[in-house]
């Protein structure tokens, strides 16, 4: 038997095997999704952190990350900033003792770095963590928050405005929401109960086209 036949009849069994995933509507193996979103925390020190992930796009600053993640900054007249979503009430010239401190966290990492640029300059990457800390008197790190649970909870959050509009949409359980979100499981339900029968209709034809590709094969490895 030659090889372009022994190819063909490999790359038709491979093509067969290959879509038999897809027909069956079993799900396929995908790659990781790739950090999205910039990570951000913002602990006074007076009350429990804060946190946000605000979706990542080139050029994005710390400034901007704050901005964004609608946190007011107030700054001070030698241009640092004094006062994060009114934190402290008096927003004047830090001292040695009494400032906001600014950290990063890089992605997949746990040990937090202080950041070496102003908010202006530094250039946040997806993936990463950027903290806010007040120090009151005794210099102290952000919180080992992981970046995969902030990130959970920024999505959580991005989708419950939808989720309040629906409801509010009615009064009762009867409402299109509800039935329209119903309505997909019932007819998963009805696919599912009849799905097994249907499977053979797909792997019989499979089945009898390879059966007939390896007998062309033995004959062919006969013949030669």
């Amino acid at each position: 038997m030659t090889r372009p036949a022994h190819r063909f009849a490999a790359g038709l069994i491979f093509s067969l095997l290959a879509a038999v995933p897809g027909a069956l509507g079993l799900p396929h193996l995908a790659a990781a999704a790739p950090a999205k979103c910039v990570a951000l925390i913002i602990d006074t020190g007076a009350g429990k952190p804060t946190s946000d992930c605000v979706p990542y796009a080139p050029g994005l600053t710390g400034s901007a990350l704050l901005k964004k993640a609608g946190v007011q900054v107030a700054v001070a007249p030698d241009g640092l900033a004094c006062q994060l979503d009114g934190y402290p009430k008096a927003c004047t010239k830090g001292d040695s003792k009494h400032y906001w401190s600014y950290y990063l966290r890089k992605p997949g990492a746990t040990k937090w770095d202080y950041a070496l640029k102003g908010p202006d300059t530094q250039k946040a990457t997806a993936g990463e963590t950027q903290a806010w800390v007040y120090v009151n008197g005794k210099d102290r790190q952000p919180p080992a928050t992981p970046y995969a649970a902030i990130a959970k909870a920024g999505a959580a959050a991005s989708t419950s405005p939808s989720t309040a509009a629906t409801g509010a949409g009615g009064a009762s359980g009867s409402s299109p929401a509800a039935s329209a979100s119903t309505g997909p499981s019932a007819a998963t339900g009805s696919e599912s109960s009849g799905g097994t029968s249907g499977w053979w209709w797909i792997l019989l034809p499979i089945g009898l086209v390879v059966i007939a590709a390896a007998a062309v094969l033995a004959r062919r490895r006969h013949a030669a």
